[in-house]
């Protein structure tokens, strides 16, 4: 039987990496072209979280559970796998992996999470400030400097859609001995 997922994971993963090369290829000194490198970087954002969501129900179906589209996470996928009395070295390397905050994996799942949080809201300022009765000073350039600070360089999505595939691979390839 075909792991339907499979081609998913391997479609998603080369989406990504399309929409990075397409983004290292503008000019970001343009400001138009900043706007498509921006949108080309959290394109392949959305796909690398699109493939790491298929691939946990990849790794479902090749252990033979149901209702593989249900998982979302690797704790879900764990949590599914020992209901069934398994405990596969690929689900604890990723949970391994997503726990520790500096790993490529953690980082990218951070970013996939900021890219589709909502900004938090600004606190208002007291009409009256307390204190030596001065006017507050607000920073103008701190919004645009937070949404620049935030976003994912190209560089570092490089280095986790090859991050990605390479441990895919190596994970398909083990699993495949078995």
């Amino acid at each position: 039987m075909a792991n339907k997922h499979l081609s998913l994971v391997n479609q998603k993963i080369a989406y990504a990496g399309t929409l990075v090369a397409m983004a290292a290829a503008l000019d970001s000194l343009q400001s138009s072209q900043r706007i498509q490198q921006r949108a080309l970087e959290d394109g392949a954002l959305m796909h690398l979280g699109l493939a790491y969501t298929f691939y946990l129900r990849e790794l479902g179906e090749n252990y033979h559970l149901k209702n593989v589209a249900l998982i979302q996470d690797v704790v879900n996928l764990v949590d599914v796998l020992s209901q069934a009395g398994k405990s596969p070295a690929e689900a604890e390397e990723l949970l391994h992996l997503e726990s520790d905050s500096g790993s490529w994996l953690a980082q990218m799942l951070r970013a996939v999470r900021d890219l589709s949080s909502s900004p938090a809201l600004e606190k208002p300022q007291k009409a009256f400030p307390q204190g030596d009765n001065l006017i507050a000073v607000v920073e103008i350039a701190s919004s645009e400097r937070d949404s620049v600070d935030s976003s994912v360089s190209g560089v570092l999505l490089e280095s986790w859609v090859k991050e990605f595939r390479q441990l895919v691979l190596r994970q398909r390839e083990t699993s495949a001995e078995y």
